[in-house]
């Protein structure tokens, strides 16, 4: 029971992820910076779309009404 042996691959094909069964060193500090890099991006596109949005009173002149039921 329990995972089969590691089956030999083939040296000469290159994989850009690392091949079959990568496992790099510092696997967590990618993880991080690119973590980080997505949430700076987000964040920055977030901040631009709020910037850019206008209310629907900025448009008509008037402030929204909701009506009561």
């Amino acid at each position: 029971m329990g995972a089969t042996p590691r089956t030999p691959y083939p040296r000469w094909v290159y994989s850009p992820t690392g091949g079959w069964w990568s496992q790099p060193k510092n696997w967590a500090n990618n993880t991080l910076v690119a973590a980080g890099g997505l949430v700076i991006t987000v964040s920055l596109l977030w901040r631009y779309s709020n910037a850019k949005q206008k209310e629907l009173h900025e448009y008509y002149g008037h402030p929204k009404t909701v009506r009561s039921q």
